[in-house]
């Protein structure tokens, strides 16, 4: 089943850069074609509220080994990188070993989402002063260009099949597990399937549900989605 659309039935948005920082409550500045870039580690940095905001965990979405992200060649093994970078796994040049191929896929297990009701965000918002901040904050609020983060799935172990056009070097492959990385296991599923299995003790962002704040002249308006179409993080 495509992970992509699976998340954003449910307004979230996969992670595909480098950043794995994302934690529910955060602020995220938007200015135009440009990446979001953290602003605020936490709403409460800004927003004074009268009571403390809670996160829980979201049942209702699920995301299992049954649902994955499939990738041509070139392009899996810049996003297979680019992951293996963001949870801290050791870097390994893959091309040693096989340097063509027909996809990357890549799934996610012992995952969960945490999340933030937007009733409870929206009454929070409309009852919280705004403290301790620039001008150029309260210009970007005012313009609309703040996002909060409303919930984040996170995972803690991460598959990735590289299937090859070609039979892979088992020889290769021995020196891979002799290495014995910490963080990394291989086994060949056929002789053209290599997997790569991480440990699963750190856990990790994988999707982000994110809205845009609505203010004007520091008067709470409202919330709009926008991680359900559109490919922010």
């Amino acid at each position: 089943m495509n992970l992509i659309k699976h998340l954003s039935k449910s307004g979230y948005d996969l992670i595909d850069g480098p950043i794995r920082n994302h934690q529910p409550l955060q602020l995220w500045l938007k200015q135009g074609a440009n990446r979001p870039e953290l602003y605020f580690d936490h709403i409460s940095q800004v927003f004074k509220g009268p009571y403390d905001l809670t996160v829980d965990e979201d049942p209702t979405l699920n995301v299992e080994a049954t649902h994955q992200v499939e990738h041509d060649f070139a392009l899996g093994l810049a996003v297979l990188k680019e992951l293996m970078q963001a949870i801290g796994g050791t870097p390994f040049d893959i091309s040693t070993g096989i340097q063509t191929g027909q996809k990357i896929s890549i799934k996610y297990k012992n995952a969960y989402t945490a999340s933030v009701t937007i009733g409870q965000l929206t009454s929070y918002l409309s009852e919280s002063s705004i403290e301790g901040v620039s001008e150029n904050f309260m210009h970007h609020l005012n313009s609309n260009q703040v996002l909060l983060i409303t919930g984040v799935v996170f995972a803690k172990q991460l598959v990735m099949d590289v299937s090859t056009d070609r039979d892979i070097d088992v020889g290769w492959v021995a020196k891979l597990q002799a290495a014995k990385d910490p963080k990394l296991s291989f086994s060949l599923e056929n002789k053209r399937q290599l997997k790569m299995t991480t440990n699963g003790t750190k856990e990790f962002p994988v999707a982000i549900k994110a809205s845009r704040l609505d203010f004007d002249q520091r008067k709470f308006k409202g919330m709009r989605l926008v991680t359900d179409n559109r490919n922010f993080f």
